[in-house]
């Protein structure tokens, strides 16, 4: 999975707001979201028009439990950073 790093096209105002409106997940959830992840990873690495029901179902588990709180401020801004889809594609 990529993880996005900041751009020159971010502003740093931009950046310090996303860093200061996230939440520490409990532990239970921080593991939930790294099996998840993990799931979207190794989907991803294989043919991913195969297996897009197992990556859905895994997006739209860090979705409804909001696991992607702990990084980022919002569903969007997680998926376009962390693997390079908009909010609309991973919920299509």
């Amino acid at each position: 999975m990529t993880i996005a790093t900041i751009t020159e096209h971010k502003s740093f105002q931009q950046v310090d707001q996303q860093v200061c409106s996230v939440e520490e997940l409990p532990n239970q959830e921080y593991l939930e979201r790294l099996r998840l992840e993990q799931t979207l990873e190794v989907v991803l690495e294989k043919k991913p028009k195969l297996y897009f029901y197992q990556a859905g179902q895994a997006l739209n588990e860090l979705l409804k439990r909001k696991l992607y709180r702990s990084s980022h401020t919002s569903f969007d801004l997680y998926c376009q950073q962390t693997i390079g889809i908009s909010h609309s594609q991973a919920c299509a």
